[in-house]
């Protein structure tokens, strides 16, 4: 189900509903703080992000915008991940909390389902990451959640702190999804995707965003290895027949 990491980092290739998914990163104790998956509570707004998707993927404007970029990953992959940003925006626009909220939220009660923390407006990288995955696994998008840290610098200080985010290798590239960490640019928001360098042993992996060309270091436990043996099935448009209204409901 998932792969245990050295320093209580995890990965997992696919999330089943009703089972008990460790949160937060080891200096929670992550493996003492368990949250159940309960993802047929989802399937209305899966629906209403794949509709997104199929709306993004015939709009021939954004496929020539998207090829202007050159980034190597297949159109439709980052259609699905555009409408996740977007759907997840416009349903659930003030669901992310504070690293201290999210904890004491999860202190409050012995046994919490997901949906618990999306009604309570309690998310963090864990939950967003999680949903995107099921999401991706819905849509036979082979990706990977990742439960590891995330580095940057500042002031020619490299800071890191623990988090969730999404791998994912196409057409031989590796790729990092952070679906809580969009970019903002010209008032829309697009996902941030970046390439990632080839495991090299190194811890965190060095990546390059896409679109707003930031740079960020990506890494989970034992030597940065979740890009390892992950599937690369190449992914088609589905065919999209249904009318649908402006806003994509």
């Amino acid at each position: 189900m998932f792969k245990q990491l050295s320093g209580g980092h995890l990965y997992s290739d696919k999330i089943d509903n009703g089972i008990l998914f460790p949160v937060g990163g080891s200096s929670r104790g992550a493996s003492n703080i368990l949250l159940t998956i309960d993802i047929e509570q989802f399937e209305p707004l899966f629906d209403k992000i794949k509709k997104n998707a199929h709306l993004l993927m015939t709009s021939k404007p954004t496929k020539e915008w998207y090829e202007s970029y050159q980034t190597g990953l297949d159109f439709s992959v980052f259609c699905h991940m555009c409408a996740f940003n977007n759907v997840m925006r416009a349903y659930y626009p003030d669901i992310i909390t504070t690293g201290s909220e999210h904890a004491k939220f999860y202190r409050s009660k012995e046994e919490i389902k997901l949906s618990d923390v999306v009604s309570n407006k309690k998310c963090a990288c864990t939950e967003f990451s999680i949903l995107a995955q099921t999401y991706f696994q819905s849509q036979n998008i082979p990706t990977r959640y990742v439960g590891g840290e995330l580095g940057w610098y500042t002031d020619n200080d490299f800071n890191f702190e623990e988090h969730s985010y999404i791998a994912l290798t196409n057409k031989g590239k590796n790729y990092i999804y952070d679906p809580v960490n969009p970019v903002r640019r010209d008032k829309s928001i697009l996902p941030r995707i970046a390439k990632c360098n080839p495991v090299n042993g190194d811890y965190f992996n060095k990546t390059n965003s896409l679109f707003d060309n930031m740079t960020l270091y990506y890494a989970a436990g034992d030597k940065c290895d979740y890009l390892h043996n992950l599937p690369t099935t190449k992914i088609n448009p589905l065919l999209f027949g249904a009318k649908m209204g402006n806003n994509g409901k």
